[in-house]
């Protein structure tokens, strides 16, 4: 739910406008907290809050009193992420699905310029407040199918990926020296080797939710997908082109999962122009 203090319906309109305040002021948290839980208090004694999750709409609010302060400018969004990191990753842990949360709140105040979203959540995830995974999967999920027609949605996707790659890339490269050095303790070797296991395994992780998820819509088993016949067809072309493209990227393995290419140019990067095939291939275009 947006932060809309202004807004005559917004059931929070006096709390966020606390929240704001507060943030906007750079108080403690010891002073943050309780506006945080405020909200929260009144989600569940407005019967809005979610049993599984009560704190949710109170974790909205604050996400989108830092969007709301940044919004001048991508410095100034960023000056008040590196301020706030601590809270955020402390809400980023009360819910499994906090940190994909974030990301929707993120998102949502951008709704109108998602390419700024989209950089920010890119910022969030340098900061480790959220996770790759977590990006991932509230564009293949809470973003809606017709979301894979969007640059800024197959950015924050690609890069993502590229990211989770790249670092594991980094460790195995660095295995040789690390575990070659002179004076290199049992306990730091396993520790390396516990850093590179975890690594590999968000990357396939990642992957094999990127192949499982676009393949459903490719053969538009997704349930939310439209009921529209021809809005299913585009859906299915964009899942398809999606999963050419990473294909590209990776390999798939025996068990039909993706795994990086190791044959592969470059850093691995697809423009989203590279999605688009030949126009007789594409569905009929919808009338006017």
């Amino acid at each position: 739910m947006p932060l809309l203090t202004s807004c005559a319906e917004n059931p929070f309109k006096t709390e966020g406008k606390a929240l704001l305040i507060a943030v906007s002021e750079r108080k403690d948290e010891g002073e943050i907290e309780p506006m945080i839980q405020a909200i929260a208090d009144l989600a569940v004694e407005q019967g809005l809050a979610d049993a599984s999750d009560p704190r949710a709409l109170a974790r909205d609010a604050y996400v989108t009193c830092i969007c709301h302060i940044g919004a001048k400018s991508l410095s100034h969004v960023l000056s008040c992420i590196e301020r706030c990191k601590e809270k955020l990753l402390t809400i980023g842990h009360e819910h499994p699905d906090a940190r994909r949360q974030i990301v929707g709140s993120v998102l949502s105040y951008w709704k109108d310029q998602p390419g700024i979203g989209a950089n920010v959540v890119d910022k969030l995830l340098n900061y480790s407040i959220v996770a790759p995974i977590s990006v991932v999967e509230w564009v293949l999920y809470d973003a809606g199918p017709e979301a894979l027609a969007k640059t800024y949605a197959w950015e924050m996707v690609a890069t993502t990926v590229n990211k989770v790659n790249n670092r594991v890339g980094q460790i195995v490269a660095a295995k040789p020296s690390v575990l070659g050095a002179e004076g290199v303790t049992k306990e730091q070797i396993v520790q390396f080797e516990e850093t590179l296991k975890n690594a590999e395994a968000e990357q396939a992780l990642i992957l094999s939710e990127v192949e499982s998820r676009l393949s459903e819509l490719a053969e538009a088993k997704d349930e939310d997908a439209s009921d529209d016949g021809q809005d299913r067809d585009w859906v299915q072309w964009w899942a398809k082109g999606w999963l050419r493209a990473f294909r590209r990227m990776f390999e798939v393995g025996e068990d039909g999962t993706l795994k990086r290419n190791p044959s592969a140019n470059g850093n691995g990067e697809v423009k989203m122009a590279c999605l688009v095939v030949k126009e007789e291939n594409a569905p009929e275009k919808m009338e006017e």
